[in-house]
């Protein structure tokens, strides 16, 4: 069996990463658990019925591992949907089971749970140093596609396709590319 031709090209780092150590750090950065506590206590928070939850900057790892399943959910998968909110409020720094029962139990409503819900994975899936999504603007995503209301297409294709049953559709012409 021959080894990967890629096994011994390990990039490596200048070794004065290695060397120094930078002002200000110390052993509890060399200590993930404590680390990442300090890193949550320190993100911005937000209002939610009453809960001051952390602005999500991540989502489970299922998640970013299987975006398609989250991002296919439907009001059918109540259950996932459940699921999948605990595990996001528990990464933002909040008990999620404790606080989605508290909201249920104080009227939490289906709108609200889904502008929470979209909120929380949007924002948890932001590429680092990008802004929060506000609720405003998840609140437009989630009413764009309630059901009865057609998603914007977002692509030509898509576009044609939607006017064709509009019945609004041109004839089809064909071009040919020369170049």
């Amino acid at each position: 069996m021959t080894p990967h031709p890629h096994a011994d090209s390990v990039a490596e780092l200048d070794a004065s990463f290695y060397d120094s150590v930078p002002d200000g750090e110390t052993t509890t950065d060399h200590d993930f658990d404590a680390w990442w506590s300090q890193r949550v206590a320190s993100r911005p928070t937000t209002q939610i019925l009453g809960v001051a939850v952390p602005i999500p900057t991540q989502v489970p790892a299922e998640i970013m591992l299987r975006p398609g399943k989250a991002l296919d959910l439907s009001s059918d998968d109540a259950d996932e949907i459940q699921r999948l909110l605990v595990l996001m409020l528990d990464l933002a720094g909040v008990d999620g089971q404790v606080t989605l029962d508290g909201w249920l139990s104080d009227g939490l409503g289906s709108e609200q749970l889904l502008i929470i819900f979209t909120w929380a994975l949007i924002n948890g899936m932001r590429p680092p140093g990008k802004p929060a999504v506000s609720f405003a603007r998840v609140a437009g995503m989630v009413e764009d596609t309630q059901p009865g209301k057609a998603p914007e297409p977002v692509n030509r294709t898509g576009r044609r396709a939607a006017s064709r049953t509009a019945g609004t559709s041109k004839p089809a012409t064909r071009t040919r590319r020369t170049g």
